[in-house]
């Protein structure tokens, strides 16, 4: 095998074969993200977008951009439609998805529930004009001449299927989902065969108290994804429009351990909402170089804000 397919080979299996979702750390950016049941939480008819840069020392940065819509129904019955792009290594491949939400809500005895269904397409393509591989070197003039390596431009094409719930019992928020949990084959590699995208499992356990005018939420978010695991704590706090937060993210793998520092801010009216976080974690103590993401994320919600269940309210204040 030659060094340059070796190299390429090598980099499919760490970032594309290891097939591990995206992240965003807004919850109200994307909640589709997080669980199916959830969409059309905190507004009757509503869009939601929200964009998500990640940047570090090294080159090949990583970007997300996702569009949400829902509408719900008076007989407690919900639909949404979630259009999400994730581009990467200075666009070496981009992962398109789109997905297809119906969700219903119920109440029994003092508990609230909601539960959603995901049914998704998913497809990831490489852009094979941005490689170079050893055969194009001409000793004087570089990169020059044409490959004569055999390439297949096969995008890997998926299903996807999620399901999740989320309850109440006076401020206390529980959700469960099981995202992808059909776990299709994801491979781009034709020779590489059968590379699974593994069910990632999202936890959810949120508080929310008001103190005279300022409305605190607290909320633990865990995922578990192959042999990686993300616990996220996120605490917010909301006078009137105005709401600020700040969160740790801990990162446990098989691959890589590490911790994040996210802080988060924004605006919320009966109509509209926008959010930013910053996360940003020093590679090593002591260290000057940092990686950081940024998020940004708009809602306008046409039919106002829901404020109808504990479910709606804590959405409605948390980052």
């Amino acid at each position: 095998m030659r060094l340059f397919q070796f190299l390429f080979v090598s980099f499919l299996l760490l970032s594309v074969s290891q097939a591990q979702d995206n992240l965003y750390s807004l919850k109200t950016g994307n909640v589709n993200h997080f669980n199916p049941a959830l969409v059309g939480v905190q507004s009757d008819l509503a869009v939601n977008l929200a964009y998500r840069d990640q940047s570090s020392m090294l080159s090949g940065q990583n970007s997300t951009a996702s569009i949400l819509t829902n509408y719900n129904l008076k007989n407690k019955l919900g639909f949404g439609l979630e259009l999400s792009e994730e581009r990467g290594g200075e666009g070496l491949y981009q992962t398109t998805v789109i997905k297809g939400n119906i969700n219903y809500s119920f109440i029994k005895k003092e508990v609230k529930t909601r539960v959603g269904l995901n049914f998704g397409y998913r497809e990831s393509n490489i852009n094979w004009q941005t490689l170079k591989f050893e055969d194009q070197i001409d000793p004087s003039r570089g990169f020059s001449n044409s490959t004569a390596e055999q390439i297949t431009e096969n995008p890997s094409q998926a299903i996807l299927l999620d399901f999740g719930f989320v309850s109440e019992y006076k401020n206390i928020i529980f959700g469960v989902s099981a995202m992808q949990f059909n776990q299709p084959n994801v491979s781009i590699l034709t020779h590489n065969g059968n590379t699974i995208l593994p069910t990632r499992w999202v936890s959810t356990l949120g508080y929310t108290k008001k103190v005279k005018e300022v409305n605190f939420s607290g909320l633990l978010t865990s995922q578990f994804q192959s042999q990686s695991t993300l616990l996220t704590t996120q605490v917010t706090s909301q006078y009137k429009f105005a709401r600020i937060g700040v969160g740790y993210r801990q990162v446990f793998g098989e691959y890589k351990n590490n911790g994040w520092l996210l802080a988060s801010a924004g605006i919320q009216f009966d109509k509209f909402q926008i959010s930013y976080a910053y996360d940003s974690y020093y590679v090593q103590a002591g260290s000057s170089q940092n990686c950081s993401t940024h998020e940004v994320a708009a809602a306008c919600f046409i039919k106002g804000l829901k404020k109808d269940s504990k479910i709606s309210s804590f959405f409605n204040s948390i980052l």
